[in-house]
């Protein structure tokens, strides 16, 4: 995995599919699975409508980078800071643990 979030907007092609999606969120819950994703997505270029299945993914689910969207320095500083409380602090993993207390 980078050590840095993609910025939102950034446009790309999944592994093993045609299909082209945006990135539009950082760190969904899979709550069934029990585990955070690193990016929310959607289809690209239909976005959000009725009906429309939001994907989460990681880096490892991306084949190619089509567009990458804006980030100005206040953007990475966001980014890097939201990184180092999920992933390095592991605050993504006591969120998860929290779900499975009030779950239980």
């Amino acid at each position: 995995m980078q050590d840095k979030l993609l910025p939102l907007g950034t446009v790309f092609k999944m592994k093993d599919s045609a299909t082209m999606v945006m990135i539009f969120g950082y760190y969904p819950i899979n709550e069934t699975k029990e585990r955070y994703y690193r990016y929310y997505g959607v289809a690209y270029p239909v976005g959000i409508s009725e009906g429309t299945n939001l994907l989460m993914f990681n880096e490892d689910g991306i084949d190619e980078i089509l567009f990458e969207g804006f980030e100005d320095e206040k953007t990475k500083q966001y980014n890097q800071k939201l990184y180092e409380l999920i992933e390095v602090e592991g605050y993504g993993n006591k969120i998860l643990s929290g779900l499975n207390t009030k779950n239980n």
